[in-house]
């Protein structure tokens, strides 16, 4: 990874390595980091794109109360999160004016992006990866769930119930199974970074179920939107990815964004990728794609 970095409150920068035609912030996924972004961020600063993101709240290597892994806040975690990227976007803009600002959000951080979309906020693009609308019925069920396990299990409780029907029902569709995570990535060597490493793939707390419940049921409703939006949107998703619903759910949430937008709205599937596209067997056809958007 370029190392060559500053960060500024929890803020980091990862500078392009040449004459700088834009700035991608990215936002990353549930129980992962920054750190699983290396080659996209190494690749996009060896194309001119100066790069910014921070670890979210409860996501950061850096934690030493185990506790608090996988944990926004005690009280309003989701604004808390969506603000934090705000924050980060804000700042990107303030440093390069002249230059475009684009939102990469990833799977739980391309549903944060979204709560950044309820306002108005300095972007010229956003993209979606591993990205899904869920539909209504399916929120009320999980809202549901989560607070019968919140009663169970408090706050800061880590639900394997929760995990068997998420992460792990996910998983079932690509049985037989070689790893808990195969779901990710058709790529062995990824997959095995990502079950190698103590900060991915743990049970997140049930308060941040409940922060993303709130928070979803935010995103999805139109009437939400201060705004009409009006820059170009890029929905990437593999063929493959059970959390799109196996193209389904990305289907739906491309209709969605079309509702409430005057701009363009593409979606690409990459065919047989799963989860990240970026870190699969096709993760060049991804990458170009992305970069043409971007160009």
């Amino acid at each position: 990874m370029n190392y060559n970095i500053t960060m500024i409150n929890k803020i980091h920068f990862f500078p392009a390595k040449n004459e700088p035609k834009g700035v991608i912030v990215i936002s990353h996924g549930m129980a992962e980091h920054l750190g699983r972004y290396e080659w996209f961020i190494d690749q996009l600063n060896d194309d001119g794109f100066h790069v910014y993101g921070r670890n979210h709240r409860g996501h950061d290597p850096s934690i030493k109360d185990i506790s608090k892994l996988g944990f926004f806040s005690s009280s309003n975690g989701w604004e808390k999160v969506v603000d934090d990227l705000k924050n980060v976007i804000n700042h990107a803009s303030e440093s390069h004016k002249n230059l475009k600002i684009f939102l990469f959000g990833h799977s739980m951080g391309s549903w944060i992006s979204l709560g950044c979309m309820l306002n108005e906020i300095p972007i010229d693009g956003l993209i979606l990866s591993g990205s899904s609308k869920i539909k209504k019925i399916a929120l009320k069920s999980q809202s549901i769930l989560i607070n019968i396990e919140n009663i169970r299990l408090g706050a800061y409780g880590r639900s394997k119930l929760m995990d068997e029907l998420s992460m792990r029902a996910f998983n079932k569709a690509f049985s037989p199974n070689r790893t808990p995570s195969d779901w990710i990535s058709d790529c062995n060597d990824n997959v095995d970074n990502y079950e190698s490493d103590p900060f991915c793939g743990y049970l997140v707390t049930i308060q941040l179920w409940k922060d993303i419940v709130f928070g979803m049921d935010a995103i999805f409703n139109k009437h939400n939107y201060k705004k009409t939006i009006d820059i170009p949107i890029l929905c990437i998703s593999g063929s493959d990815d059970p959390v799109g619903e196996f193209s389904k759910g990305v289907k739906r949430l491309a209709l969605f964004l079309k509702d409430i937008s005057n701009s363009t709205v593409e979606t690409y599937f990459v065919d047989k990728a799963r989860h990240e596209v970026l870190s699969g067997t096709k993760y060049k056809e991804a990458y170009s794609i992305i970069k043409s958007f971007i160009s």
